[in-house]
């Protein structure tokens, strides 16, 4: 039935005007915004001037695409960064500007002098002859054009250059990556794009330096329409066509005919027929030559007129109703796959703190939660560990108050040199590959580079009664060269933290932390599998960022200092099919977080195995 509609973009030019056209809010696309902030430097200056900068900025920044893979967006800690290197771009442009125009002076000065000392009408070959005549116009153009001209832009070009060669600014990757995370933090806290484009993400923030322009919601909506999310874009094409008002140009050049034809096509495609006709209208009344606006005009109006004489059923905006209108706003995205599964939809009433009535009755238990101070050793006979029990079977645990501040800010501050964007084993190749589904940055801590540390991992001996002495390495230290080269090697002095930081709207969807025995390379025998897990919270999280467990209704919020803990495994040796978890998108703020992963080797008699293959 689509044969005679026309998209507004083809599929093999979409992912290239996302990219190259629109810049994004605040703090999101910092590359954008340097490119807004030198059309301002450039408005009073000459149009050849202005095509010089810009090209040398361009090339200067495809430079940095090439051959720099920030991954900025994976980590907050390296957009906060961010921030200062777009202050010093600003810095340097401005310096380059005034530069030019002192150059430009001077050239202007040179071009007076050359017009003055030569007129094209007095010369002839006769003048060319003589000496003085000869070694002054040799001179013009051989040094004076150099120094004042040549030499004076390559010199400006260079300096610049050096000035900004050791800026990490985005690149297209975290732009994509910053409209991915704002479509995946509307879509899990059920945000509308109205009150996400203002800058409030919950009733708490709300940030006005974030507020969007047309042309911002503009981008997101067409980076959500490439990857097929229709539900998404129509909400933000829908806000970007109120920001632009009863204008038909936007300041940075979108034109309002742009937007109708996407929003039009959107509506058409979810069925909003009579909207979409609306829409066209609309855009005809504009540009009444538009071609493929004449064309799905005559589509729309088409088989409207067929499911009228067909007497079908009316679609969804066809009245113009307030019931229609409620209707088309709460219309549910189509989703596909697991992002349909009942759990996935689970995972986010879970992030929302949102739960249906008998959602975990299952698994509920008769047993009360507690709080209660514990002594698990000696150690902590004169201050007991605040633990709060968060589910009895099987048990989940908060620990209150185990790590200071100080130990807190050691342990970022050795983490944020060495963190890389963070992994996950494939489970059919057994190889470490990065996922859309994890998007943070890890580095891991080894026990001998502070005493903060060799300290921390004692004390995880003595809280939980486990040996660290098989703790794993993934991916970050190197590994010991040995005839099986994929094989890792552990010893007592081997023994890893894994620090995370979550990028923007950084989340780790539904998983396990133990490894199925149909994976390839699940575990290794000598180790065993991860018998148990150990979350520390290295800050606050002021909303989102909540541990939540999709089958037993758990839900952990970040508190700093504090620490989850958890058995993977049933003493039999069987996963815990239950401990099936999830870090929900940070919504507002930086978290950091600490895994600890416990191995079943050195735990023979301190958590001896069962036969009963249900403990």
């Amino acid at each position: 039935k689509d044969l005679n509609l026309t998209s507004p973009v083809s599929r093999h030019h979409r992912r290239h005007r996302v990219i190259l056209t629109f810049p994004l809010v605040y703090c999101l696309s910092l590359l954008s915004r340097s490119l807004i902030l030198i059309e301002l430097l450039l408005q009073s200056i000459n149009m050849n001037f202005k095509c010089n900068l810009l090209l040398l900025v361009i090339c200067v920044v495809s430079l940095w695409a090439d051959h720099c893979s920030c991954e900025l967006f994976t980590a907050v800690i390296d957009i906060q960064k961010s921030l200062q290197q777009e202050q010093d771009l600003a810095g340097a442009l401005e310096d380059y500007v005034s530069q030019e125009m002192v150059r430009l002076s001077s050239v202007k000065r040179f071009a007076e002098t050359l017009k003055s000392r030569v007129k094209t009408d007095d010369t002839n070959s006769t003048d060319l002859t003589h000496p003085v005549y000869a070694y002054l116009m040799l001179k013009r153009l051989g040094v004076d054009w150099q120094e004042h001209v040549k030499g004076k832009k390559e010199e400006l070009k260079n300096s610049f250059e050096s000035r900004i060669q050791n800026l990490s600014l985005p690149g297209i990757e975290d732009v994509d990556g910053a409209m991915d995370a704002i479509v995946r933090l509307q879509d899990t806290y059920a945000l509308p794009a109205r009150i996400l484009s203002t800058g409030k993400v919950s009733h708490e923030f709300n940030f006005s330096k974030s507020i969007m322009t047309a042309d911002e919601c503009f981008a997101i909506a067409l980076f959500a329409y490439t990857k097929g999310d229709l539900y998404h874009a129509k909400d933000w094409f829908s806000v970007a066509l109120g920001q632009m008002g009863d204008r038909t140009i936007s300041s940075q050049g979108l034109k309002r005919i742009r937007i109708l034809d996407y929003l039009a096509y959107v509506l058409y495609k979810q069925g909003h027929l009579q909207e979409a006709l609306a829409l066209t209208n609309e855009l005809l009344v504009l540009e009444p030559g538009h071609e493929r606006a004449l064309n799905n005009r005559a589509h729309f109006e088409r088989q409207l007129a067929n499911e009228l004489a067909a007497g079908g059923p009316r679609r969804k905006g066809d009245t113009g109703s307030a019931e229609d209108e409620e209707a088309i706003r709460h219309n549910a995205p189509h989703r596909e796959g697991w992002y349909a599964s009942a759990e996935f939809q689970r995972y986010k009433r879970l992030c929302r703190g949102q739960l249906l009535p008998g959602d975990f009755e299952s698994v509920a238990s008769n047993k009360p939660l507690v709080c209660r101070y514990h002594r698990p050793h000696a150690y902590f006979y004169l201050a007991p560990v605040k633990e709060e029990i968060a589910h009895w079977q099987p048990l989940i645990v908060l620990w209150h108050g185990i790590i200071g501040p100080a130990e807190t800010a050691t342990i970022r501050q050795l983490a944020e040199p060495r963190l890389r964007r963070a992994t996950v084993q494939d489970p059919a190749t057994g190889r470490l590959v990065t996922a859309r589904y994890r998007i943070s940055k890890s580095a891991w801590l080894q026990s001998v580079l502070h005493p903060a540390i060799e300290n921390l991992d004692r004390r995880i001996e003595l809280l939980t009664g486990l040996s660290v002495a098989s703790a794993e390495e993934l991916q970050g230290p190197p590994l010991v060269c040995t005839k099986q080269l994929n094989k890792r090697i552990y010893s007592e002095s081997n023994l890893f933290l894994q620090v995370v930081n979550y990028g923007l709207g950084g989340h780790y969807e539904p998983h396990y932390d133990f490894a199925h025995r149909r994976e390839v390379n699940s575990f290794e025998r000598a180790q065993g599998n991860r018998i148990a897990t150990l979350l520390y919270y290295l800050s606050d999280v002021p909303a989102g960022g909540a541990t939540v467990f999709t089958d037993l209704g758990v839900r952990l919020l970040p508190t700093r200092g504090s620490a989850a803990f958890w058995f993977n495994l049933k003493r039999s040796g069987e996963g815990e099919m239950l401990t099936r978890h999830a870090a929900c998108p940070v919504l507002h703020g930086s978290k950091w977080v600490m895994n600890k992963w416990f191995h079943e080797r050195d735990q023979e008699f301190r958590r001896p195995c069962s036969l009963d293959s249900n403990e």
